[in-house]
């Protein structure tokens, strides 16, 4: 009986083991640290001593199974995908999901490691799965700079530092120990400009990661900026999680019809009140709102609840995703003017004027949240509508490749897109402190840069990173990928720094 018990007793541990395995991958540092404490207690007196003594024979067993072991290499997102277009970022998707979801997990040497008692001073979370895989930027490691130390999710004592020999091939090495749980997991995104790798880690010991051989651009970048590390806040599976969660706060609001499903605007209006600490309230219909009381320059304010205005909202602490502004025209009619983009649910694109009734039942189609907001009296007087319409009339018909169509409600196409050349540059106007945590200039570079490629190849995608800055250089427009134009900047300023780029110093009209 006694050697059955004792039989029995193994078969439960090893089947609550298999659980602790499946569940802690992935877990967020705080989860870990707690579930190793509860398994410490429950195993009563000398819990810790034998805690250890198990997470030894579970290493030994890990080491002994019949996995291969991969090198981790850089795949590098150059000008070639500009020809895969969509199709390579959806094989990427795929390989990305077989390698960290689907495939047997990979394990590299290590060992076991006495359980380190929890440190404070770790980031912040987002309050939600949304955006949660965005990665917090850690720093950068430039080849005879040093390294870098910080503490990881899992691992609380984590080094890495990038070495390059004299035919310009670099490696990254990454080190770590003193993890804060039994199984828990460490991921990084580690990127320049120019390629990137995903990496997750699971057992402590040091990790090489070749990184290939730099050249022109890709080298100059490599001895200024180096290479940027970032860490997931959970694994690489639990990522692609987040990801999908992101999605849904978009998926059939910009596809489709010009209508949001009401799933995905209560999905919107959970995220507004989780991340901008904002509810939105039902108000008075505008189609009840008499339109004789409305005048040139009052403001219309605008949110439709489909993935992006709500981000826009969050990053830039508005309560609004898009304006517009009332005019009224020679004959007294009144046009909503606007600069819009030509889409599932709005049928014109770039600086444009719409006569009032038409755009009512668009914007009513549309599923917009819309609010009038009459200019003050006091502020009214200084406002000269004449002047007004006559610089919008010269916009509409006086630049230079100006498109004008005119519809059955007399209203026009003008061509320039204002907003896709001043959306993020209306948005941030300092160095760093204009980013929700924890987006950061740095990971905004990587991912204007890596994104190019992609964007390119789509004729009607915009650039909102690449047609601004041009336009500020001078350049001719769409003839340049980020990289380029980033290094025209470094030569500009004789620096290649990411604050330089973003800086209010440089966001200067031309």
């Amino acid at each position: 009986m006694a050697g059955g018990r004792t039989a029995m007793q193994r078969v439960l541990l090893l089947v609550a083991v298999a659980g602790w395995v499946g569940v802690g991958w992935g877990m967020r540092r705080e989860d870990a640290m707690q579930r190793d404490e509860l398994t410490i207690r429950a195993f009563g007196s000398g819990g810790e001593d034998r805690f250890e003594a198990m997470k030894e024979k579970v290493y030994v067993h890990m080491q002994e199974l019949d996995r291969a072991k991969s090198t981790v290499t850089a795949r590098e997102a150059k000008t070639s995908m500009r020809g895969a277009g969509l199709a390579a970022a959806m094989e990427s998707m795929k390989r990305l999901r077989k390698k960290f979801v689907t495939d047997r997990r990979d394990f590299s040497k290590g060992g076991p490691t006495k359980h380190s008692k929890p440190q404070t001073g770790h980031a912040d979370r987002l309050p939600g799965p949304e955006w949660s895989f965005v990665p917090e930027y850690i720093g950068s490691l430039r080849p005879g700079g040093g390294g870098i130390r910080w503490m990881g999710n899992c691992f609380n004592d984590t080094s890495s530092e990038v070495n390059m020999d004299p035919q310009h091939e670099a490696k990254v090495t990454i080190s770590m120990h003193s993890p804060v749980a039994i199984f828990c997991e460490d991921a990084y995104f580690i990127a320049t400009p120019f390629r990137y790798d995903l990496v997750d880690f699971i057992i402590h010991g040091k990790y090489e990661i070749k990184w290939g051989k730099m050249e022109g651009e890709e080298l100059d970048d490599m001895t200024t900026n180096g290479v940027r590390i970032f860490r997931l806040s959970q694994s690489v599976a639990m990522t692609i999680v987040d990801t999908w969660e992101t999605l849904q706060l978009f998926l059939g609001a910009l596809t489709g019809g010009p209508g949001v499903p009401r799933g995905v605007a209560e999905r919107n209006l959970k995220f507004l009140n989780k991340y901008a600490n904002y509810e939105m309230k039902p108000v008075q219909s505008l189609a009840s709102v008499d339109p004789s009381l409305m005048r040139s320059g009052d403001m219309i304010g605008v949110v439709r609840l489909d993935g992006l205005d709500p981000l826009i909202m969050w990053g830039t602490g508005s309560h609004l995703g898009h304006t517009a502004v009332l005019m009224r025209g020679s004959n007294g009619s009144l046009f909503v003017c606007e600069s819009q983009s030509k889409g599932n649910y709005w049928p014109k694109d770039a600086i444009q004027r719409t006569e009032w009734s038409q755009w009512l039942e668009w914007a009513r189609e549309a599923d917009y949240n819309v609010v009038w907001m009459p200019l003050r009296e006091d502020v009214r007087v200084k406002f000269n509508a004449t002047s007004a319409m006559r610089e919008f009339e010269q916009l509409e018909v006086g630049l230079p490749g100006a498109v004008r169509e005119e519809g059955t409600d007399g209203s026009g196409e003008q061509g320039l897109r204002y907003g896709f050349y001043n959306l993020i540059f209306g948005w941030i106007d300092t160095p760093r402190n204009n980013f929700p945590y924890p987006l950061t200039p740095e990971l905004l570079m990587v991912i204007f840069a890596l994104a190019d490629p992609i964007f390119r190849a789509i004729p009607s995608a915009p650039s909102i990173w690449n047609e601004a800055m041009e336009k500020r250089l001078g350049l001719q427009e769409g003839n340049y990928s980020t990289t380029e134009v980033r290094m025209w900047v470094g030569d500009m300023l004789n620096s290649s720094s990411v604050d330089d780029l973003l800086s209010s110093s440089f966001t200067t009209e031309t």
